[in-house]
């Protein structure tokens, strides 16, 4: 038996109350050439015992039990195992229309293929979040796709997996927020088209993203760099636009983060923010960077002027 032409990958933890919607619509797929691995990170309710159920009743459908570390460790999980010529991820508590897959493979003589979606948060109605149905080059598509707000969604994109395996491409395990956009950013780096579909077939429920508010303030400035770097490799000097501003603007407000609660890490990414700033000829976006880039400088005068300042 040949291998599949398309492994889907779905990270899953506690998710008893959504698992079912999603693998049911997973396998009402009208393109059926497919692997489901499903990667159990550690459940602690029934999620397990679903996953075990449809694999002994579909054998497309692959199961891995794992110790709980993270949606990161899950996906890694899901690549290690996959075979198929191409890459989609979904999440557990979502679900998609049965031309999902297929309306990836209306484009598999490209290399990497992004849609639009639905998307609800809490009891208001789905919206759509539609594409321009065109081919661009990478920096084209950086720029468009951030005003779409569509720049780290893994779940309405294809990726190849042989792209992913030569160059050895992975999820950063200690990134816990915005590690999509670190895979998807790395993966654009090797690749010199994207193309846009205008087909809808994926349904996101937004998470309450409050629960983001705590994570750890250097995983995310180092993703934030990691980023910036990708950008920097990615795009022209002409095309460094809004999506690499608003980038050096986050880093900007992270790296003050740092500095008010102490940590002397701060001074290393505030000064990686004065070279990004410099390099790229952006100026700040929106008011609160604004503000805070006058606050940098008086940071800096201080660090200057006073060797025991933090």
């Amino acid at each position: 038996m040949n291998n599949p032409k398309i492994s889907i990958i779905v990270p899953i933890y506690n998710a008893e109350k959504y698992l079912s919607r999603c693998i049911d619509s997973i396998l009402a797929q009208t393109f059926t050439d497919f692997e489901l691995l499903l990667i159990d990170d550690g459940s602690t309710d029934n999620s397990n015992k679903i996953c075990d159920e449809y694999a002994k009743r579909n054998y497309r459908i692959k199961v891995f039990h794992k110790k709980n570390s993270g949606v990161s460790s899950a996906r890694n999980v899901g690549l290690d195992n996959a075979i198929g010529e191409w890459i989609c991820f979904s999440d557990s508590d979502d679900w998609m229309e049965n031309n999902w897959l297929q309306s990836f493979m209306d484009f598999e003589t490209e290399n990497f293929i992004v849609e639009g979606y639905y998307y609800k948060k809490g009891n208001i109605h789905e919206i759509a979040n539609r594409l321009i149905c065109k081919k661009c080059n990478i920096s084209e598509s950086i720029e468009y796709l951030y005003k779409k707000q569509n720049i780290g969604l893994l779940w309405c994109r294809a990726f190849r997996r042989s792209i992913i395996e030569d160059f050895k491409i992975r999820f950063n395990e200690d990134f816990k927020i915005r590690e999509d956009e670190d895979f998807i950013l790395c993966y654009m780096q090797h690749i010199k088209t994207v193309q846009l579909s205008s087909i809808i077939a994926y349904h996101y429920n937004m998470p309450d993203l409050s629960k983001y508010k705590n994570c750890e303030i250097m995983a995310s400035i180092e993703c934030t760099n990691n980023i910036i770097a990708s950008l920097f490799i990615i795009l022209k000097e002409a095309d460094y636009k809004n999506k690499l501003a608003s980038e050096i603007d986050r880093l900007l407000i992270e790296s003050i983060k740092l500095l008010i609660r102490g940590k002397k890490e701060g001074w290393y990414y505030l000064n990686m923010y004065k070279y990004y700033r410099k390099r790229s000829k952006t100026n700040p976006i929106s008011l609160k960077p604004k503000i805070l880039h006058l606050l940098q400088m008086l940071f800096t005068f201080f660090q200057k002027n006073n060797s025991n300042f933090i």
